[in-house]
């Protein structure tokens, strides 16, 4: 290999629609390079990602090396050692002689500079249906299949002892999720699992976009997949239970700007129909109502006694605890965009390109 991108610069690259939409081609540890690029190699290289990836990367790049005394560190590219020559498929091949790290070897790069929530957040959205755009200033997520998944984030772990990052990236692995759609649903999940001491609900099951069974309404009922933006299964023996006590399951729907025309509200309101039909209770969830804190903690109760988890019983110490905690998980949640870094361009990083 002639250079592998890492850290952000991987990030960048790693959100591109070309990459999520063609087969990855994975490459071991022994290929990391042993030199740097010269400025004439770099901006060969620069123009190259450009061309088939369509992405001008955010300044300073950041690349492996496996030679300590080829680190390099500027306004436009940091060098950082890497080598492991046992652990397979910890790079992507982007182009001939021209790859970046895995989604798995990023978490672990970028591990040591955000926190727990942050790299869960970042974890989820690898595992998730969908990407961010490459740069703050792209307001577009697109569709695209997981990466990995938590089965295989743990094997890789397991393989990757040794390498700096591991304990970080299975403690957020813990409470990162499946199959998010975006990343609203990354923080409903947050907020719904994460225990009471750190401003969740503690609920203890909860999937994203499961296929879920239903019925069309009407004169010729058909079968139809639907699937709800968080499924919370229903706890206990339902056959057991008074009709008038009966417990179903509940899930949640996130409602962003497309679903705020009539057409789509109409939709919605067919979907939530077909869900009770399946003995599941749908609650909507608009932004207002996200941000209500007092709202949020009432959506989830109801959803608790819906689902039939057992009444719980605090003192107004504890409970007042516990609203501080969700308050701030909250406004930590908030403050996550999913960028890690100022990739808008500046007039700054272009004049450092002009001197490659």
């Amino acid at each position: 290999m002639k250079i592998l991108f890492s850290h952000t610069t991987a990030l960048e690259l790693l959100r591109t629609q070309s990459l999520s939409g063609q087969k990855i081609k994975y490459v071991c540890g022994d290929k990391v390079p042993n030199t740097s690029l010269n400025k004439e190699e770099l901006r060969k290289v620069f123009s190259m990602i450009k061309q088939a990836y369509g992405i001008r990367l955010s300044l300073p790049i950041h690349y492996v090396v496996s030679n300590r005394e080829k680190l390099r560190r500027s306004h436009v590219a940091h060098a950082h050692y890497f080598t492991n020559k046992d652990c397979k498929g910890l790079f992507i091949e982007l182009l001939p002689g021209i790859g970046c790290s895995s989604p798995f070897l990023t978490a672990l790069q970028m591990s040591s500079q955000l926190s727990n929530l942050e790299l869960a957040y970042l974890l989820s959205e690898f595992m998730g249906l969908y990407s961010l755009p490459p740069h703050k200033s792209e307001k577009t997520l697109f569709e695209r299949k997981p990466f990995l998944n938590k089965s295989e984030i743990l094997q890789q772990l397991k393989n990757a002892r040794g390498i700096k990052g591991t304990h970080r990236v299975a403690k957020a692995t813990r409470i990162s999720c499946e199959n998010a759609a975006s990343p609203m649903e990354v923080k409903l999940y947050l907020r719904a699992t994460l225990p009471f001491a750190q401003g969740g609900f503690g609920f203890p099951t909860v999937s994203l976009n499961p296929e879920v069974l239903t019925k069309t309404i009407g004169s010729n009922p058909v079968n139809r997949i639907r699937k709800p933006d968080l499924l919370f299964p229903h706890i206990g023996n339902r056959d057991s239970e008074p009709r008038d006590k009966k417990c179903f399951s509940a899930a949640i729907e996130y409602q962003g700007e497309h679903h705020s025309t009539k057409d789509q509200q109409l939709k919605d309101a067919l979907r939530a129909n077909e869900f009770m039909g399946t003995d599941i209770k749908e609650y909507i969830i608009w932004k207002s109502t996200y941000d209500d804190a007092v709202y949020m903690r009432g959506i989830f109760q109801e959803i608790r006694n819906t689902v039939g988890l057992p009444k719980r019983i605090c003192s107004k110490t504890r409970k007042q605890k516990e609203y501080d905690a969700q308050m701030a998980l909250y406004n930590t949640l908030e403050q996550i965009d999913g960028y890690f870094t100022d990739s808008d361009k500046n007039v700054f990083e272009n004049a450092l390109r002009e001197t490659l």
